[in-house]
């Protein structure tokens, strides 16, 4: 009788020890490959993490690896596109056919996982086909939240004039994010506005590279949290120092048709920023969280100063 006690006293003691040390599968992995990218959409700041370590990976991979020109943090740099990966759809086979017992070739129709003659002898059976050749097979489309691409937005300003106030600095009428100043041997990516008699007058995308291999960009392309907006500049100059470094500048007023740009750019968990050359090379910048939110404290405080687009 003891025997028996100790044994089902052991017994329990292993299904609490295998329950306890079950390490759940995760979320996505519950899931088919066709709606993770949806659940992946509503974390997007995990993505950012994968981006700068395929980054890294490509920069590993150079022979001779170039000395980062955007140098005000160490986060990642690379001269492909990284994000968002396309995904290839598998190509549609043409329809099966089937050969009968007395030689006749007929198409076959797959439906409910049943594969069905589509010429038969009985009425009842035709009827029964036509009512599942009837039916729609199609993939419903639920919306996922999280899964959209950031749009425009008219939303009311949180902050406060005093608590921005601090991170800006005033050169000559243009308002800058304190650190960054208008030339042309810097690195930089920002907005700033310009102030007349108190009052914000134009948002402006300003773009400024410098290093010692040209690029003469004319096309910007923002990967926002896995979606992507393409900018064209059109007030560009470039030249050079004279010791060997090439330098670019884009400085361009935003307007109405790039609100959702500029709702996206301060709204992101991630940003990555593709400098698109003419001669087709490119080189890719992963934004920094004090990038990101230099663009968000920018757009509020132009706001606030009665800026509008």
């Amino acid at each position: 009788m003891a025997f028996k006690r100790y044994f089902i006293i052991a017994m329990m003691a292993l299904s609490v020890a295998s329950a306890a040390f079950a390490a759940p599968a995760g979320d996505e992995e519950d899931y088919d490959v066709s709606i993770r990218k949806g659940i992946r959409r509503l974390h997007p700041e995990r993505e950012r993490a994968k981006a700068i370590k395929k980054l890294q990976q490509q920069r590993a991979q150079k022979a001779v690896p170039k000395v980062d020109p955007w140098d005000t943090s160490d986060e990642a740099w690379g001269t492909v596109e990284v994000v968002p990966e396309p995904t290839s759809q598998e190509s549609i086979a043409d329809e099966p056919v089937a050969t009968s017992p007395s030689g006749e070739k007929r198409k076959v129709t797959t439906a409910q996982g049943r594969r069905l003659n589509a010429t038969t002898k009985s009425a009842s059976d035709q009827e029964q086909l036509d009512a599942l050749l009837g039916t729609d097979y199609s993939l419903q489309q639920y919306e996922v939240p999280g899964t959209r691409r950031m749009t425009w937005r008219d939303e009311p300003v949180k902050a406060t004039r005093e608590s921005l106030q601090p991170y800006f600095e005033l050169t000559g009428s243009s308002c800058l994010p304190r650190g960054l100043k208008l030339d042309n041997g810097t690195n930089a990516v920002f907005f700033y506005f310009n102030v007349v008699n108190g009052e914000a007058q134009d948002l402006r995308l300003r773009v400024q590279y410098c290093a010692d291999d040209p690029i003469n960009f004319e096309e910007l392309v923002f990967s926002v949290d896995g979606f992507d907006y393409t900018f064209f500049p059109q007030q560009m100059q470039r030249g050079n120092d004279g010791d060997g470094y090439y330098w670019q500048t884009s400085d361009d007023e935003l307007r109405r048709a790039d609100r959702d740009l500029v709702y996206a750019l301060s709204h992101s968990h991630w940003a990555m920023l593709k400098l698109k050359g003419a001669d087709g090379v490119s080189h890719v910048k992963m934004l920094s969280d004090v990038q990101r939110d230099d663009f968000a404290r920018t757009f509020q405080f132009f706001r606030l100063l009665g800026g509008s687009l």
